[in-house]
């Protein structure tokens, strides 16, 4: 589970960042439990053996990596688009961020990413179409104006 810090951070400096395709591909890739997004530390070493393997390892990083591929900023760096996104972008340390942290440790938080990240796409729609974001079914702690009690 997400903590607070990681969501806030996710939710108000990473998705207003990140590009739409960014949005869409990890989505995409959170939703199918693609091997090609990676956690922990990885190298960029690579065999080149097979075109299709090598194909698959070169378009493998971690989240952060996947959204700077996806950005104009970064999309022309390789193995670092990633930490240039996240430090000169979104102007978070790829060393403090929550949501890197939580990544790392192999949380399941697969689900509350693409949650996140489905809010955020359907948010810039109803902007997009001038229209008034209808309330999502979701947990009070996802919803951008919740107030405790």
């Amino acid at each position: 589970m997400l903590s607070h810090q990681a969501v806030d951070e996710f939710r108000h400096r990473w998705l207003p960042n990140m590009s739409s395709g960014g949005i869409d591909q990890l989505t995409r890739m959170l939703k199918s439990a693609s091997p090609q997004l990676l956690r922990g530390t990885f190298s960029p070493e690579v065999e080149t053996t097979a075109s299709d393997d090598y194909f698959e390892l070169a378009s493998s990083g971690c989240i952060s990596t996947q959204a700077g591929w996806l950005h104009p900023a970064t999309e022309q760096l390789h193995w670092d688009a990633g930490i240039a996104w996240l430090e000169d972008v979104v102007g978070v340390r790829i060393s403090q961020s929550a949501v890197i942290d939580a990544w790392d440790s192999g949380q399941a938080i697969e689900a509350e990413l693409s949650f996140l990240l489905e809010e955020e796409r359907a948010r810039r729609i109803a902007d997009a179409r001038g229209a008034e974001k209808p309330a999502a079914a979701s947990p009070d702690r996802y919803r951008r104006n919740s107030v405790s009690t």
